[in-house]
């Protein structure tokens, strides 16, 4: 037996601790045993950390060529994240001048805007507070994550 042998069968292990169901746990076994046997004789994979993403496209290609599996479009595995941008103290200013505090819509934007920039909280978490949420003796406020 091989290392990747191993990481199957940890892996099998990992999905009883799951507790998913039997037929579930049989067919990954299987899918996982032949998809194994096709990297060891074709690749000479030894372990499953050295599996790469064109043996498993190659693999695809192998069971769709014998009627065994159909996929209409595989995805891009995603290689990079995007930067995402920042606002500085000059243009957050300049934001915050931008309402009119006269006007209740615009006070209460402007209130949660300087509730999201100052915490982080998301928007949907911020629209769902309510005023029993609020504890203005220790200036505290209870969030909801959906």
């Amino acid at each position: 037996m091989e290392q990747i042998d191993y990481d199957v069968d940890e892996f099998m292990d990992y999905c009883t601790s799951k507790n998913l169901a039997t037929k579930t746990i049989g067919s990954y076994e299987q899918t996982l045993r032949l998809f194994t046997q096709y990297l060891k004789e074709k690749y000479k994979v030894k372990s499953a950390g050295d599996t790469e993403e064109l043996h498993i496209r190659e693999y695809i290609k192998y069971l769709q060529e014998r009627g065994k599996y159909t996929v209409a479009r595989i995805k891009e595995i995603k290689h990079s994240r995007k930067v995402v941008g920042f606002i500085d103290d000059i243009n957050f200013n300049k934001l915050l001048k931008c309402f009119d505090l006269s006007k209740f819509h615009e006070y209460r934007d402007y209130i949660i805007s300087l509730l999201i920039f100052d915490t982080g909280m998301r928007l949907g978490e911020t629209l769902l507070i309510k005023e029993s949420d609020i504890d203005f003796a220790k200036r505290t406020t209870l969030t909801h994550v959906k």
